[in-house]
């Protein structure tokens, strides 16, 4: 089977997610996945199922929004998200700081802190997906930036896939995290991460200008035909 430019997206969402996982989400979200390290293996496998849930939840609000998106519309998104990627990702790569910075953590909001600590503490068996669910709404500019992709698909399966394919790459990180994780040569995967960034959105600005071009093209041949239709049928006096 022939891969098209959406089966690359979401094998370039996963390996972007993958590789920034192990570095950008470890250091984000690293102290709440150590926290409940001492729980089993089904509370680690819940508790990113509940991160994914959150992300296939918010890829299918910004899905049924990007109905309301022109094909005109969308293509310049896909480019300003590509640029937006570029340089986030050469931040990532040379001033993580700034990341940091454009990230608020709510998490210190005493009611965010809260519900942290009150799920932390509880033994119920679906505390760790509740955990889970709730760290998918932190702030986040890799979450902003691929529903910003699911905000431009004017589909209601490529949004939530998009979200998927995030989920699971940063849920593998986050899962080896507890059995071991600080044995992986993070930085490696902190270049690696950027890497994937800078193509993802160079990819992305190709799409961008691919729809452009699409569309000034099919402007131009209605234009024309019209042009035709009105050459062979000229108004009655």
């Amino acid at each position: 089977m022939m891969l098209n430019s959406e089966h690359i997206t979401y094998f370039g969402v996963f390996l972007s997610a993958f590789f920034m996982g192990f570095s950008h989400c470890i250091g984000m979200c690293g102290g709440i996945v150590l926290a409940q390290a001492h729980r089993a293996l089904p509370s680690h496998l819940l508790y990113n199922l509940g991160r994914i849930t959150t992300y296939i939840t918010l890829g299918f609000i910004a899905s049924l929004f990007s109905f309301k998106i022109n094909a005109k519309a969308s293509g310049y998104m896909l480019i300003i998200l590509g640029i937006l990627l570029c340089l986030f990702s050469f931040c990532y790569a040379f001033f993580p700081r700034i990341i940091a910075y454009l990230e608020p953590n709510i998490a210190n909001l005493k009611i965010y802190h809260h519900a942290f600590s009150s799920i932390l503490r509880s033994n119920h068996k679906l505390a760790s997906y509740a955990l889970g669910i709730l760290n998918g709404l932190l702030p986040c500019g890799m979450v902003y930036y691929f529903l910003g992709l699911s905000l431009g698909t004017n589909s209601l399966i490529q949004g939530p896939l998009i979200m998927l394919c995030f989920g699971i790459g940063t849920a593998i990180p986050m899962f080896l995290l507890a059995f071991g994780a600080s044995l992986i040569p993070r930085k490696l995967f902190f270049y690696l991460g950027a890497l994937g960034m800078l193509a993802l959105g160079g990819l992305n600005i190709y799409k961008g200008m691919s729809k452009l071009h699409n569309q000034t093209t099919h402007t131009q041949h209605h234009q024309h035909m019209e042009h035709n239709y009105c050459d062979h049928h000229p108004k009655e006096d």
